[in-house]
């Protein structure tokens, strides 16, 4: 009898620590929909339709009315509201926060110092710790900025989750294979410059020296 009195007190305050759990800590924080690049508001999921608005800025919070919805090419879209504005971006340019984990997604991309050189990605700030995969050069990667110190490293969205990668690794500029193609771009068109001032410099040449002499003898 007294062990059974003894589970029931057990099971009582069991009972009385999950509702207090449920009433003082309250519910898992609410996710919030932000805008991830700078994107039109379009009233229909159609990047030819009209637009509500011409930018939504980087960063700002938005209101998922409706499910995700597909265009003829399988793009998705999402049908939101910002301020007094309703309409559609596509899914790809949204992102989540919850309450406790406020930040920012700057976009940038992936760049190394050396041709086919690919990029670790980092399961911590530290390039001893698990490599989860890898990027290549000229690769968009989205960037938290949380407002933390990572000393050498910037914290990445890669495969869902949070990773690392270095910072010299990441560009909001011209990437690594930008840098080559225009070097070689600009040599090219150098040599060409050079060779059609040559060109030009021995016809004229050519044709100074074809032109008949004026014969003075009688």
């Amino acid at each position: 009898m007294k062990k059974q009195r003894f589970g029931i007190v057990i099971l009582l305050v069991v009972i009385t620590a999950v509702v207090f759990c449920a009433l003082f800590m309250g519910a898992a924080p609410a996710l919030k929909s932000r805008i991830l690049i700078e994107t039109p508001l379009y009233k229909e999921p159609d990047f030819d339709s009209e637009k509500h608005l011409e930018k939504l800025p980087q960063n700002e919070s938005v209101e998922i009315l409706e499910e995700e919805v597909f265009d003829a090419n399988g793009r998705g879209w999402l049908y939101v509201s910002y301020t007094t504005y309703k309409g559609y971006v596509p899914s790809g340019y949204v992102y989540y926060t919850t309450g406790n984990d406020d930040y920012n997604v700057i976009v940038a991309k992936a760049t190394t110092s050396k041709m086919s050189e690919t990029i670790n990605v980092y399961s911590y700030f530290d390039e001893k710790s698990e490599v989860v995969g890898t990027l290549v050069d000229g690769e968009k990667i989205n960037l938290i900025d949380d407002g933390e110190d990572y000393g050498e490293f910037r914290k990445v969205v890669f495969g869902g989750g949070y990773y690392f990668i270095r910072s010299i690794n990441v560009t909001t500029g011209m990437t690594l294979n930008q840098k080559v193609a225009l070097i070689i771009i600009a040599v090219l068109v150098a040599f060409l410059i050079i060779g059609a001032v040559l060109g030009y410099t021995l016809y004229k040449r050519k044709k100074k020296n074809a032109k008949p002499s004026l014969d003075t003898t009688d």
